[in-house]
């Protein structure tokens, strides 16, 4: 199977998955066990951070003596040093929703949070959405090395074009996705719609802050293509996340990479 290719010959989507997407685009789903593609799509444009580096971010985010050393030259990226007090909230969060809750991970990359979901006791399913195949490939190999009671589902999909059902999930988790994304507005809008009224969004992105170092690393990922528009300041991001039904209940600080919690209305 390329990159580029659906399976030839795909399962039967299983119940559970079924009932959490959209009745009139399960005709685009195909399941090759146990990842659900979602299209056709193309691939992202930018597939350096599949390969080696992806495999390497997962290290650094898992570690956080790692996460301390390679972050702090940004300039302040606070919730990443605290990225374990940060799950464990949206955590608390979804069991306080319901005793089954759903937990969207958009994008999750190489299933990056499944170890501190895990470590958590987290209980529900967690919905794996990334649209690259590689980084699919790396978070089934990683959640089949935990112990874990959590039912998860890979989605290869894209942020902008999901076909899950509006208001299914309790939470949403999203770290380092929102500046890979072109269209800011429409990713926000996109979580929006399938967060549940009241439901949470636990969101950690990089900002157009102040920092010369922060500015300057994100002028390096923009003239790679990893980052594909300028990210918003911290105000636009409050600001667009108003306009699409979020309320901002909590920050947990960060100049250059900042981290929020926002329920939604």
């Amino acid at each position: 199977m390329t990159e580029e290719t659906r399976p030839a010959a795909p399962a039967e989507i299983p119940v559970p998955a079924r009932e959490l997407m959209t009745s009139e685009r399960l005709s685009e789903l195909t399941f090759d066990p146990p990842v659900l593609f979602h299209g056709p799509h193309k691939p992202p444009s930018n597939r350096r951070f599949e390969g080696l580096y992806g495999g390497v971010y997962n290290r650094v985010i898992q570690s956080a003596r790692l996460r301390k050393a390679v972050f702090s030259v940004w300039g302040s990226a606070d919730p990443l040093y605290e990225l374990d007090s940060f799950v464990s909230d949206a955590v608390v969060a979804a069991r306080a929703a319901s005793q089954a809750p759903v937990l969207v991970d958009l994008p999750s990359g190489g299933g990056t949070l499944l170890p501190f979901f895990a470590l958590e006791g987290l209980e529900g399913t967690v919905i794996e959405v990334d649209l690259a195949a590689a980084m699919l490939r790396r978070a089934v190999a990683l959640e089949q090395g935990i112990t874990s009671d959590l039912s998860t589902i890979f989605l290869r999909a894209d942020a902008l074009d999901l076909p899950l059902k509006g208001e299914i999930a309790d939470v949403v988790v999203s770290l380092n996705g929102l500046h890979v994304v072109a269209d800011h507005r429409g990713f926000l809008e996109a979580i929006a719609r399938i967060t549940k009224p009241n439901g949470k969004l636990w969101l950690i992105t990089p900002v157009d802050g102040p920092s010369l170092r922060s500015r300057a690393i994100l002028a390096a990922a923009r003239r790679l293509g990893v980052t594909p528009v300028v990210p918003p300041t911290l105000a636009s991001l409050h600001s667009l996340l108003d306009e699409v039904g979020f309320r901002a209940i909590r920050s947990y600080g960060g100049a250059s990479i900042t981290g929020l919690s926002a329920q939604r209305i």
